[in-house]
């Protein structure tokens, strides 16, 4: 099952449900054949082959989920000051902002996400960055390790997306 639905600002409210029989990329490229604009979307592989008119934009809700499958899985008393906690401080203090700008025009948002949300996300990325050799931490996070891990490479792949998302003004990333 396919989605489709326009953002919050746009004119004409719609929702589109489009069933297909599996999720190759073949089906939002032909659904989406003549749109040109911002598609805010999860990180499935199968928008990475969309026309150069489409600027996919990244989900942060993905991104914090992951933090909080991963917290989710480290032993409470072990969760304060873990990297899976630290993955979403950084998340919520963008969604912070983003609840800031909900009301401001496209314009706005933008250049308040340049101002306020660029520097915590390039913070987020370096220190996302920072963590190759992630196998090498304490033993009390060990089963944090393998969602960390995941939720790394999820991060770094997604990289491009979420960073269209806070340097455009549309997005409602």
């Amino acid at each position: 099952m396919w989605l489709y639905q326009t953002g919050r600002w746009s004119k004409r409210q719609i929702v589109l449900y489009e069933y297909q029989p599996d999720r190759r990329m073949v089906h939002p490229k032909d659904f989406l054949q003549d749109f040109k604009s911002y598609l805010h979307a999860d990180g499935y592989a199968g928008y990475h082959g969309l026309p150069e008119d489409i600027t996919v934009v990244g989900c942060w809700a993905h991104v914090r989920r992951k933090f909080d499958e991963a917290l989710k899985s480290i032993p409470e008393k072990s969760r304060a000051g873990s990297l899976a906690e630290k993955g979403m401080k950084y998340c919520n203090r963008l969604f912070v902002l983003e609840g800031q700008y909900e009301e401001l025009s496209a314009e706005e948002r933008l250049k308040r996400r340049k101002e306020k949300s660029l520097p915590i996300l390039k913070d987020f990325f370096n220190w996302a960055h920072s963590f190759d050799e992630i196998g090498k931490s304490a033993a009390s996070e060990m089963l944090f390790v393998m969602c960390w891990n995941r939720s790394a490479i999820f991060a770094r792949i997604f990289w491009m997306a979420v960073w269209k998302s806070a340097t455009t003004g549309p997005s409602e990333a």
